[in-house]
């Protein structure tokens, strides 16, 4: 650095060729979500959490990632999901799930902070909303045993669209 004198050209990379074609990202919307949401369902129930994102391609992909803290007390299990109507995002092999949390012992209360991501096709340039809903499973239900970001700071979901 001490031989560096006068004024450097600037950097031109017009020039570069052979380059791998790389992804675009075109957009980032995101929700936080902090009201907080309990159930004892064994069914799927919107938590209220969801996100409209409306796709600026129709050949893009849209990455959707869920940061959140999930609660079971009196249920061995609780089941979050990332959906589109009635339909799983991504999801685990039975096709249902982004998270699956168990708890070896149904009666204490168990807390995780939790985040997943998953992805999808664009299909248009459409408005589509995602939505977060849980259920619980693997024993319960007990009283209030699936909760969904009960205060413990707040949960976030992100759309990021990618040409």
């Amino acid at each position: 650095a001490t031989k560096l004198s006068g004024a450097l050209p600037a950097i031109d990379g017009s020039a570069l060729t052979g380059m791998p074609a790389g992804g675009k990202v075109l957009q980032v919307v995101s929700s936080r979500f902090t009201t907080g949401y309990s159930h004892n369902s064994t069914t799927f129930v919107d938590v209220g959490h969801s996100i409209t994102v409306t796709p600026l391609s129709s050949t893009s992909t849209l990455y959707i990632t869920l940061t959140c803290q999930l609660s079971i007390n009196g249920c061995n299990g609780i089941v979050a999901a990332i959906r589109e109507g009635s339909n799983t995002i991504g999801g685990s092999a039975s096709g249902d799930s982004n998270m699956f949390v168990y708890n070896d012992n149904a009666t204490n209360n168990r807390h995780w902070q939790l985040s997943t991501e998953t992805y999808t096709a664009s299909t248009g340039t459409t408005s589509r909303t995602f939505k977060v809903s849980t259920k619980v499973t693997q024993g319960g239900p007990g009283t209030n045993s699936c909760k969904y970001d009960q205060g413990w700071g707040p949960a976030v979901l992100t759309v990021t669209e990618v040409a």
